[in-house]
């Protein structure tokens, strides 16, 4: 028998969205239940569907993550949305904080086991602390990424900080700091084409120096 119990969940930010949800905890919830960690069925899945108000229908599947146990005994699931306009439609009443609350899916064993099947983002759910934890903009998620290649280069590498800086203005980041345009911004009329191949190669050059330790940062 399938079984689905509430709770709320949390949000952070990538191209489509990414989540961390409090699936399910030992808290006691208004059907009066109690699942604890340890009668979860291990291994865990490698993967598990979130759909919206359990729904059985695979169009109504919204993403999909890991499951795990966190140390509290939490059991949470983290993931990206997908990119469909229903996702993307969730995604943003989660962000905006108009849905917070998710729901577990398992299948109930004999000996009190519980087999982990899936989870759903709900209106109401039976488990007030199951939820979705934080939310995130793609500026603040830039910032943070801004933040790592700083750390990554070495604070004492000024050049190398104003090389990522330029690319990452050169790629179409804003920079709230800088008051005045680019040199690489700038056309230079006066420029021979020699001097203008060049600049082009550089700021080339140094957008591939971002995408390179961009993708170091996230493996």
């Amino acid at each position: 028998m399938a079984v689905t119990k509430s709770a709320r969940a949390s949000i952070e930010s990538d191209d489509n969205g990414g989540f961390d949800m409090i699936l399910s905890n030992s808290t006691r919830d208004r059907d009066g239940d109690v699942l604890r960690p340890e009668q979860w069925v291990q291994p865990l899945p490698a993967t598990i569907p979130i759909n919206l108000d359990h729904s059985p229908h695979v169009a109504d599947i919204i993403g999909s993550g890991t499951p795990f146990l966190d140390p509290e005994g939490n059991l949470r699931v983290r993931g990206t949305f997908a990119s469909t306009p229903q996702a993307q439609h969730a995604r943003t009443l989660i962000n905006e904080g108009h849905l917070r609350s998710v729901s577990v899916e398992f299948l109930q064993h004999r000996g009190g086991r519980n087999e982990l099947v899936g989870g759903a983002v709900v209106s109401v759910p039976s488990n007030p602390t199951a939820r979705i934890i934080e939310s995130k903009s793609l500026d603040d998620e830039f910032e943070r990424r801004w933040g790592e290649v700083v750390k990554a280069v070495g604070g004492g590498d000024a050049a190398m900080i104003q090389a990522v800086h330029d690319a990452s203005v050169h790629l179409g980041a804003a920079c709230p700091a800088c008051t005045e345009p680019h040199a690489a911004d700038v056309p230079d009329t006066a420029a021979s084409p020699a001097r203008s191949a060049a600049s082009a190669a550089a700021n080339t050059a140094k957008a591939a120096a971002l995408r390179l330790r961009l993708k170091a940062i996230q493996r």
